[in-house]
């Protein structure tokens, strides 16, 4: 593409930021401003920004035929499937926040607690969803719950307390229906018929099947046991997902939601059940059969062993994390020797300083990530020791570079919250990279879409694309020519505990995640006063 201005030419490639080079039509309706057609989406260019518009989010079709731009900048774009209408729209980022919480309390709230993605029989037909049981239940809640806490400490707006304790309630319910003191399910099912028993297709049998693929698959029966009064199904085998979701909720809930002293006790109470669970079981969560869950070991021997070895940095932020949360939150002193201990003998705080695990690349998973930045909040900010503090600073900086450039605002907004402390001197080149993080955050969030719709979107043909020649990475995994991710709003919608390197991902608009990608960074950006309304 090129620019005549004042007498020259300016050419644009790919490394100027163009993403599609097979023109179809061109159109302009405001002054700097033009729209692009080519063979695979269309393209809005305003002198300095560039924006691709492909894939079922966008278009009917990825083929152009034809574009026309009013003077307010709206654009009717033409394809073989029929014409869209693309109007720009200005909104303040806590405007776009309440229309996310109307979104979730009419699609998102299973059994009316849970906060989960949704399901569309019809394909982006949004009159008709129903929710569906996650592995994660309790991770998803928890971060909208933490999310919830923070919105109310920022606006003190009664509705969001409520919506805050009601999600405490739902992540309680996971503990209350194991009968397994301090151990939470997965998720629950209602006994009262509206659902088959899930138990039908989790036999013997096809758990020795799943382990011939997957040796770590757990050989646990009943997979759904039934809660002692006989309402709910819950599912076991809990993770450490669910783990790091529950406690970082629980301690900004308790310390941001709760304003009296029952209030405090009955989240306390719960953090207690757990911690000395998980401690008591040699710091494992310990299944309804007497042994580990398949993911929830933080045991001395699996951390510093052969079989832990990819976990041990993250194990050990987790662990750390959860009793620096226990004893913050009950003040038994039980956590701080269990902690200790830990770090006198088996060298957690050091352990803790690889961060998530960065090597070898087949052993990467991006939820690492999430689990990581929610871990670090009560590693941290709660940790009274100044040297154990700078050890796990470190920690956080290895984490954080290693997912910058996805330009995730949750990820940025726990780093700067946590990182530096208050009147500690800060480099030119840190001070920087933190103004660059917070600005990418703010970016995002604005760009974010309103409908959070898994429809597929394609990026690995982009001329501005660097394509990740890590071996066994595969060919659409990678980045802008920048070092970024593809902006938000050109990928298919992934959680935070997804990897937003991928190019080529989604699905036939059948699903419709959360709000909480948005509403948890914004609100607690607000409370830590890096964002504005």
């Amino acid at each position: 593409m090129g620019r005549f201005e004042d007498g020259k030419w300016k050419l644009y490639t790919g490394e100027e930021g163009l993403p599609y080079a097979h023109f179809t039509c061109a159109a302009s309706g405001q002054p700097g401003v033009v729209w692009f057609g080519t063979e695979r989406g269309a393209i809005r260019f305003d002198g300095e920004h560039w924006f691709y518009r492909a894939g079922r989010r966008w278009l009917p079709d990825d083929h152009v035929n034809g574009i026309a731009v009013a003077a307010d900048g709206t654009a009717w774009i033409a394809t073989p499937k029929g014409v869209v209408r693309i109007v720009p729209r200005q909104q303040t980022l806590e405007e776009k926040a309440a229309e996310f919480e109307r979104i979730i309390e009419a699609r998102h709230r299973r059994l009316g607690q849970f906060v989960l993605r949704c399901y569309f029989p019809e394909p982006g037909n949004l009159e008709k969803s129903t929710q569906r049981a996650t592995d994660n239940d309790g991770l998803y809640t928890a971060m909208y719950g933490a999310a919830e806490s923070f919105r109310y400490a920022v606006t003190k707006d009664p509705a969001a307390k409520e919506s805050a304790v009601r999600t405490f309630k739902a992540c309680k319910l996971l503990f209350d229906v194991t009968g397994i003191p301090g151990f939470p399910a997965r998720s629950v099912i209602p006994t009262d018929g509206s659902d088959p028993d899930p138990n039908i297709t989790y036999t013997e049998a096809s758990n020795l099947a799943q382990m011939k693929d997957d040796p770590l698959w757990k050989n646990i029966l009943p997979r759904w046991p039934k809660s002692a009064d006989g309402k709910y199904w819950w599912k076991c085998d809990t993770s450490s997902d669910e783990t790091c979701g529950h406690y970082f909720f629980y301690a900004v809930y308790h310390d941001l939601v709760c304003e009296t002293d029952a209030e405090r006790r009955e989240v306390a109470d719960v953090v207690h059940a757990m911690t000395k669970h998980i401690v008591d079981h040699n710091f494992t969560l310990t299944d309804h059969d007497g042994k580990p869950t398949r993911w929830a070991n933080w045991s001395p021997e699996y951390v510093n062993g052969r079989n832990g070895w990819m976990d041990q940095g993250l194990q050990s932020i987790e662990i750390l994390s959860y009793l620096n949360i226990g004893l913050r939150l009950t003040g038994d002193q039980k956590f701080a020797e269990a902690a200790k201990y830990l770090r006198d003998k088996h060298h957690y705080h050091i352990n803790a300083i690889r961060g998530r695990c960065m090597w070898p690349p087949e052993s990467v998973v991006p939820w690492d990530n999430n689990l990581a930045f929610l871990s670090f909040y009560g590693l941290i900010a709660y940790e009274q020791d100044p040297v154990l503090r700078q050890h796990y600073r470190f920690a956080l900086d290895n984490t954080w570079l290693f997912s910058a450039r996805q330009n995730d605002p949750f990820f940025n907004i726990v780093y700067l919250a946590l990182y530096p402390q208050e009147g500690e001197d800060v480099s030119a080149e840190a001070k920087a990279e933190r103004e660059r993080a917070l600005a990418k955050s703010v970016e995002t969030l604005v760009r974010t879409p309103q409908l959070l719709i898994n429809w597929r979107a394609e990026n690995s043909h982009r001329l501005d694309v660097y394509n990740d020649p890590t071996p066994r990475r595969g060919k659409a995994y990678g980045w802008l020519r920048t070092g970024d991710a593809v902006p938000i709003e050109e990928r298919s919608h992934i959680r935070i505990n997804s990897d937003h390197f991928d190019l080529d991902t989604g699905g036939g608009g059948d699903c419709e995640y959360e709000g909480t990608f948005f509403l948890l960074p914004y609100y607690m950006g607000r409370y830590f006063e890096l964002i504005r309304n």
